[in-house]
C-alpha cells in the first residue's frame, strides 16, 4: 500500500493519462485547491474523497493506493503500466499523428483477426 505522497502522485499521473487536469478533478470531487499539496506532506485522504476520485478517474480504489498495478476502467477492461503510458503518449499526439497510428493499429488489427480466422479454419 502507497504512503499519502505516492497516492497523490499515482493520482496525478491517472488524472493526467486521463486527460483531467488536477484542479478540474479536485473541484469536481469536492475537494479543497490544497488537498494535493497536503497528500504530499503526508495527509490520507478520506476513505470517501478517495471513492469519489476513483470515480470520477473510472479506477478502482486500489489502483490508487498501490493495492494493484492494474488500471481498471469503466470495470469493463483492466490495461496495464504500459499500455497506460501508450495511451498518455497517444493523448499528446496531434491530430495527424493519432490518425497515423490509428491507421497503424487498424491494419495489425486487421491482420491479427485474419490469422485468427485462418488458424480456426484449419481446426
Amino acid at each position: 500500500m502507497f504512503t499519502p505522497p505516492e497516492v497523490a502522485k499515482r493520482i496525478s499521473e491517472t488524472a493526467e493519462a486521463a486527460g483531467i487536469s488536477v484542479r478540474a478533478l479536485l473541484i469536481q470531487a469536492g475537494l479543497g485547491k490544497n488537498t494535493m499539496s497536503n497528500m504530499r506532506n503526508g495527509s490520507a485522504l478520506q476513505y470517501d474523497s478517495l471513492a469519489k476520485v476513483a470515480s470520477i478517474l473510472g479506477c478502482s480504489m486500489d489502483y490508487l493506493v498501490g493495492f494493484t498495478d492494474s488500471l481498471n476502467i469503466g470495470n469493463s477492461c483492466q490495461i496495464d503500466e504500459r499500455e497506460a503510458d501508450m495511451l498518455k503518449r497517444y493523448r499528446a499526439l496531434d491530430f495527424g499523428g493519432k490518425a497515423r497510428v490509428d491507421a497503424y493499429v487498424d491494419e495489425e488489427y486487421q491482420k491479427a483477426r485474419l490469422e485468427g480466422d485462418s488458424e480456426k479454419a484449419a481446426t
